[in-house]
């Protein structure tokens, strides 16, 4: 009897010791650790604290605006595109579980039920046997290839919450480049409408004038009119067409939108002149990126781990019943069990290995250069932006004074209709030359408000997150390892 026990203490502490050996091996992960890159970036003169703060502004709610305010409201809530990203969310949540579900054992149940027919020389005999097994399965990730592998799943699904965080910025920045569309067709509709008004009224004066205009004149005036009235439908339909575009981003082709305000209580936003660089790694595409480049290098050791033994464990048990031979449990059941493990290594594989190694690197060397190229294009955006701004904002500021002046102008040669043949060719060149300015000056108020929306496109910043709140949410993973 000692000896018998002394062998299963043997047993114990053997099977205790190789579960202390799997164990520590179990913490070993292959490949290399994630480091962020650098990439070389002027900086910028803004401090740090200031550039975050400008990157985190509300900046539609800054034009003052309540009907674009409430358009980029209802966008973020029904958006189409903004409802399949937050989908996408869930999928690449659900990818991790299922990808993490490698580091566990795994239980199935199974049952058996076999009719055997035993013939014999004077007489047949049949067997039924019923065998109900569940079974235990655990490959043990010794050297760390699933945690590499769901280390990837897990950037890849932060990448894809970082594809929702740019959805938002494109939803948003849609919506107000639209909207800003929108009043800049309906101003320059307006000055076209008032240019009409005016030549109409000046058409009549040189009519009465004392001596009356030549047939000439007044046909270049009238000729004037109509070219003007030409543009208007062009305007209508491209306002109504942006109407049309808004209703897309709203995912409603009824809303109700307010028209005819032009840029009547409408300002830009509050723009900064520079920024710092590190403010664009929180932009969506380059965290997007870099994600990618995450998964990508934890795919390296994912794949090394193939090079190694893989250790398979198992286990069954359950309770059987034979017709023909009863067991010693009531009924004539009988305990079944199983236990196994083994461990199986690649021996020649014909390059398959080195092959899957070789393409996971290169997948990390073309997404360490996307997210290089990324950020690249990020601080380009960003200076672009800021340079349309600045210059945008000097043009227009010069396109106001001409058209003070013109418009001073007109004024004076309308008052000296019938003292001069000349003045009606000078009104006529004056009215071409202050409706061409009042145009080119709705076009540059609408540049200098596109150039601010591209700047905090560019730099994306927190405000996506605070924007992000209103758009449909993705349901949160489990938190607890699921049962199936």
């Amino acid at each position: 009897m000692r000896q018998v026990a002394g062998i299963a203490f043997q047993r114990g502490r053997v099977a205790a010791l190789a579960l202390v050996a799997l164990a520590l091996l179990a913490g070993c992960t292959l490949g290399p650790d994630y480091k962020r890159p650098e990439v070389k970036l002027p900086e910028y003169v803004i401090p740090q604290q200031e550039a975050a703060n400008i990157a985190n502004l509300y900046w539609w709610v800054l034009p003052g605006d309540p009907e674009l305010l409430r358009l980029i409201r209802t966008a973020l809530g029904s958006n189409l595109t903004l409802k399949a990203a937050a989908a996408r969310v869930e999928v690449a949540q659900a990818g991790v579980t299922v990808v993490q579900s490698g580091l566990f054992p795994h239980a199935d149940y199974g049952t058996g039920v076999q009719r055997l027919h035993r013939p014999g020389r004077y007489s047949r005999a049949f067997e039924t046997t019923i065998q109900p097994q569940p079974s235990i399965a655990w490959t043990v990730d010794v050297w760390g290839r699933v945690r590499r592998q769901t280390e990837s799943a897990e950037a890849l699904a932060v990448g894809v919450e970082e594809g929702r965080r740019a959805a938002v910025l494109m939803v948003v920045t849609s919506v107000a480049e639209a909207y800003v569309r929108l009043r800049a067709a309906e101003t320059q509709y307006k000055i076209t409408q008032d240019s009409i008004d005016r030549l109409s009224a000046d058409l009549d004066a040189m009519k009465r004038a004392d001596p009356p205009a030549t047939d000439a004149a007044r046909a270049q005036v009238f000729s004037a009119i109509e070219r003007y009235r030409a543009n208007l439908p062009i305007l209508l339909a491209l306002a109504e067409q942006t109407v049309n575009d808004i209703r897309l981003l709203c995912a409603d082709p009824t809303l109700k939108i307010s028209r005819g305000r032009g840029f009547t209580g409408i300002k830009p936003p509050l723009m900064p002149g520079t920024i710092r660089s590190d403010v664009l790694l929180r932009r969506p595409d380059v965290a997007e990126a870099e994600q990618r480049l995450i998964a990508a290098n934890a795919q390296i050791g994912a794949e090394l781990a193939l090079y190694l033994p893989q250790i398979h464990l198992s286990a069954s048990g359950g309770i059987g019943y034979s017709s023909l031979f009863p067991g010693p449990m009531p009924g004539g059941l009988t305990p079944v069990w199983a236990m196994a493990g083994n461990a199986v290594g690649p021996l020649f594989a014909a390059g398959a290995i080195s092959g899957r190694v070789d393409i996971a690197k290169g997948a990390t060397a073309i997404a360490l250069a996307d997210y290089q190229e990324t950020l690249l294009t990020a601080f380009r955006d960003t200076t672009n932006a800021l340079i349309a701004y600045q210059r945008s904002t000097a043009h227009l500021d010069a396109l106001i004074r001409s058209q003070r002046a013109l418009e001073d102008a007109v004024a004076k040669t309308s008052d000296m209709l019938g003292k001069s043949a000349k003045e009606y060719t000078g009104l006529i060149l004056l009215h071409n030359e202050l409706y061409e300015a009042q145009m080119q000056s709705a076009l540059a108020r609408k540049g200098t408000f596109d150039a601010v929306v591209n700047i905090y496109k560019a730099i994306g910043g927190g405000w996506v997150d605070e924007a992000a709140v209103y758009a449909p949410q993705p349901r949160a993973p489990e938190k607890s390892i699921p049962i199936l």
